[in-house]
């Protein structure tokens, strides 16, 4: 019994430290958004800027199409987000400026709904840290404020969409993207 234990000890002592700590680049946390965006039909597209330890993706733009069988597209745009790397192989992410997305409505015309545009804005005042492996990122919104704002809406004099402003406080918790043979696993909790 202490044979095993000394050995077991020793073997611990002698791992390399990146053994005990995974971890992720900000390259690797970018490409599993797309991936993880590209599950749920949506496409991410940026200008990727290295600086240091920080990647820096600029004019981010998010969008999705087919969605309510074609009545709605969406496209968001965040002038940047990003992703620095930190010590223990994580990754902190941050949005320093809203974002924008337009949900475009088709319309139908066999009853009378001309085509529209609800214009939204997002500000996201939460740090995310990502960590573990490139095959299974762990996301860690720390607690912050979210906030969303729909613009007003008016045609022909009347309003189709109300202005309306919906604030998250205190918004945190884990999203979880495991790869695993050849799917996409995600578990979410947030608080």
């Amino acid at each position: 019994m202490t044979l095993r234990t000394s050995a077991l000890i020793a073997t611990l002592f002698t791992l390399p430290a990146s053994v005990g700590f995974a971890d992720v680049s900000p390259q690797q946390v970018w490409e599993n958004w797309q991936l993880f965006g590209s599950s749920m039909g949506q496409s991410y597209t940026a200008q990727l800027d290295q600086q240091g330890d920080t990647l820096i993706a600029r004019d981010v733009m998010i969008g999705m199409s087919g969605f309510a069988d074609d009545l709605v597209t969406l496209q968001g745009h965040f002038p940047s987000v990003q992703f620095k790397t930190m010590k223990r192989g994580q990754v902190e992410i941050t949005f320093p400026e809203a974002g924008t997305y337009t949900s475009t409505i088709t319309g139908n015309p066999t009853f009378g709904i001309a085509p529209f545009d609800i214009r939204n804005t997002v500000t996201i005042g939460n740090t995310i840290i990502a960590s573990g492996t490139p095959d299974e990122i762990t996301y860690t919104a720390k607690s912050g404020t979210v906030t969303y704002t729909t613009d007003k809406q008016i045609k022909d004099g009347m309003a189709l969409v109300p202005e309306q402003i919906v604030s998250i406080l205190g918004l945190e918790g884990e999203f979880k993207v495991t790869q695993e043979d050849d799917q996409l696993i995600s578990h979410m909790n947030l608080t």
